[in-house]
């Protein structure tokens, strides 16, 4: 079975300052575990926003022997830059 979960950083998350803090771990990160209920591999969770702003989800997954894989970030909500996509020539 596959272990499957997300770490939320919401609109008015800080980094902790390293010299106020004993640890980096915060306990203040919304954490979800994801699940495959139709067993298509496709991990899923419903999550609703509280907060207006841009949110930063890092999703994680572990396979059966416990090897973790490389972390995919992934940010949503309102973005209030510009984003430059890379140009693809065939």
């Amino acid at each position: 079975m596959l272990d499957v979960w997300a770490v939320v950083y919401e609109p008015d998350y800080r980094l902790p300052d390293p010299s106020q803090v004993e640890t980096l771990y915060d306990e203040a990160l919304t954490r979800f575990k994801l699940e495959d209920k139709d067993g298509d591999h496709v991990y899923s969770v419903k999550y609703a926003p509280s907060k207006s702003g841009v949110y930063r989800v890092v999703v994680y997954a572990r396979d059966e022997q416990g090897a973790l894989g490389r972390p995919r970030a992934m940010s949503f909500g309102e973005v209030t830059r510009s984003v430059y996509l890379p140009v693809i020539v065939k």
